[in-house]
């Protein structure tokens, strides 16, 4: 009992990662037992039997890395690697929290800061969405974010930020709005919060060269994501069904994507395709409405948001999940708009509240584009939260306003109602289908 109480007082971290650690283990037990996340989807399965032999464009970069590592492709072997990807994530998670929570002196401090990323890790907006569909390119997108949030720390590792966009990109371009928005901010944070004058001009750098390489690799990925591909159409379908028979995933792949809203829209040469994922890869070419993606992008924006609103009206699933999740989201909403309207008043400097000001819009800028170009809009809440809770991480112990706040706020909850709200987030089920108003009434 002594040498425990020994290794708590020179090393108080360990007891802090045990915590979050053991935590993140239990509560997404929930979730494990719910979707069986070893029974890997096909979804998953077609991002990991793509690679850049078929050409370069955004996702492909998942398989890739795959292939590096393993030569054939089995739903058991993507659901053991991913498993591994994900409890790696929760380890060096918890890490993270805990070396912020023991570094400082104060219990009652450690105490609440504590309990206030216990919240962060419960429910529909934090890890349990790379449970329930194990291996999906959210979880990339985090891990490259988190390096990102890493070299922004580090001396000489920070000049690596416009390469952490570009691999973002690779993995999706929607990033562009979530994880390179949030490395956007934070460096624009540190820009307006350093005073040494060759330390800002640093910062300075990074962030313009960051903004040109990301805006060029957009407009080149945007603009070769069919012509950069191996194959034609039918081609490209053929290779992906050549590949599922050589890793004796045949079956799995007559299963792929037969889902009634995919059935009209994807109709090329009078053939109706079903299989969605490759022929993600070929939509600028599908609407006989749209000459090109080139000659008019507007007009294949346009398009995509219609689309996605009509079928907002007919799946009302979607629409029911990003209600329940916004209420289940509701308190840690409200305590990130109150931190970032706190500093926005507390500070004369203009660039800091400018970025405050975009920090508040990050809590519904992801989610209000995802509504209008996915109708996975959940995801995008999930995003959401990780670009505040990561800027929070990245700014509590330069700003004490933001410390101060998690403890006032909890400290003045009854136990009883902080137990009952971390039941509830934890016992939800974050599916489309669990919730569906069809079903409800």
């Amino acid at each position: 009992m002594e040498r425990l109480k020994t290794i708590d007082k020179r090393y108080p971290a360990i007891k802090y990662f045990v915590l979050f650690f053991v935590y993140l283990m239990l509560v997404n037990t929930t979730y494990v037992a719910e979707f069986k996340p070893w029974n890997i989807s096909v979804v998953t399965l077609s991002y990991h039997m793509t690679d850049y032999k078929l050409g370069f464009t955004s996702t492909f970069i998942i398989g890739e890395i795959y292939h590096l590592l393993f030569k054939k492709v089995n739903p058991q072997q993507v659901a053991i690697y991913e498993s591994v990807i994900l409890i790696a994530l929760f380890v060096i998670t918890s890490i993270v929290l805990a070396k912020i929570v023991s570094s400082y002196k104060e219990k009652t401090d450690r105490k609440y800061l504590a309990i206030f990323f216990i919240f962060f890790l419960t429910g529909p907006c934090s890890f349990s969405i790379f449970v329930t569909q194990l291996g999906m390119i959210d979880i990339y997108i985090v891990i490259f974010a988190l390096a990102g949030l890493l070299c922004l720390k580090n001396k000489y590792l920070k000049f690596g930020i416009p390469f952490i966009c570009i691999l973002l990109l690779l993995v999706h371009l929607s990033t562009l709005f979530t994880a390179i928005f949030l490395l956007w901010l934070l460096l624009l944070y540190l820009i307006a919060d350093t005073y040494d004058k060759k330390q800002k001009k640093t910062y300075i750098v990074i962030l313009i060269v960051s903004i040109i390489v990301t805006g060029g690799f957009v407009v080149y990925l945007s603009l070769t994501s069919t012509s950069n591909l191996t194959y034609d159409l039918e081609g490209f379908v053929k290779e992906f069904h050549r590949r599922y028979q050589e890793n004796g995933c045949e079956e799995l792949y007559y299963d792929m994507y037969h889902r009634e809203r995919f059935y009209d829209d994807y109709v090329v040469n009078g053939k109706n395709w079903k299989q969605a994922y490759p022929i993600e890869y070929f939509m600028p070419k599908l609407a006989d409405k749209i000459p090109g993606f080139i000659a008019s992008p507007l007009a294949y924006l346009l398009s995509e948001i219609k689309y996605n609103i009509k079928m907002f009206t007919l799946l009302d699933v979607f629409l029911a999940l990003l209600i329940v999740v916004f209420l289940i989201t509701l308190p840690m909403i409200i305590f990130f708009l109150k931190l970032w309207i706190r500093l926005f008043k507390a500070t004369d400097n203009k660039l800091k509240r400018f970025v405050y000001l975009l920090m508040m819009a990050s809590l519904f800028l992801p989610t209000t584009i995802g509504m209008l170009f996915s109708i996975d809009s959940n995801r995008w809440a999930v995003f959401a939260i990780l670009i505040n809770f990561s800027a929070y991480l990245f700014i509590v112990k330069k700003e004490e306003i933001a410390k101060n706040l998690a403890v006032s706020m909890l400290s003045k909850i009854k136990p009883q109602y902080l137990i009952a709200y971390l039941v509830a987030s934890a016992l939800f089920v974050p599916h489309p289908y669990f919730f569906s108003f069809s079903a409800l009434s």
